[in-house]
């Protein structure tokens, strides 16, 4: 059991914390999502992946979590922390050196890429939930249609549209950002 934690634990992390913004309480939902999986694991069909079915879970707890409480900003350093990046998703770290002093010897490019990371938080603050998710589990978790199909029990139709949507409108809001 603790080989399929270790191989699922940061994509069912990251799952949880595209739907609820919060470090703390995705680390609760991921955790909780293993003891309800460990526990159901003989419901477990095998129809779709592990990986998938524990994302359904992950999911439904995320559900659960928004009917208690308020949503929050959506925060990318959530999702590009440095050794979360399992998977190759061409994402990298907005600030791989952590807090202190600057060592950059380019202040102005750093400047550009904090305005840049504060601009596409805005920026998706302003899309439905649907299409906030859809983006965030392609861009920086680097989930395939297909994954993201399974996961969020749509068609890869629907993905596609979604997707297509969130880019669409991101491009639109984004469109005259011109960094520093």
């Amino acid at each position: 059991m603790g080989e399929i934690f270790e191989l699922y634990r940061t994509p069912v992390f990251r799952m949880a914390v595209s739907r609820v913004r919060d470090r703390d309480i995705a680390l609760d939902i991921t955790q909780e999502t293993f003891i309800k999986g460990f526990r159901a694991i003989g419901k477990f069909s095998g129809r779709a992946s592990l990986l998938t079915w524990l994302c359904q879970i992950a999911i439904n707890l995320t559900i659960d979590h928004h009917r208690r409480g308020k949503r929050r900003p959506v925060r990318l350093d959530e999702f590009l922390r440095p050794g979360n990046q399992e998977r190759s998703t061409g994402a990298v770290p907005m600030d791989e050196r952590g807090p202190g002093p600057s060592t950059s010897p380019d202040p102005v490019g750093e400047a550009s890429g904090r305005e840049l990371r504060e601009r596409l938080e805005e920026a998706l603050e302003q899309l439905s939930e649907k299409h906030r998710e859809i983006f965030i589990l392609n861009a920086f978790q680097g989930l395939s249609y297909k994954e993201m199909a399974e996961t969020l029990g749509i068609s890869i139709g629907t993905v596609m549209s979604r997707l297509f949507y969130a880019r669409k409108k991101l491009q639109s809001i984004l469109g005259a950002f011109k960094p520093a």
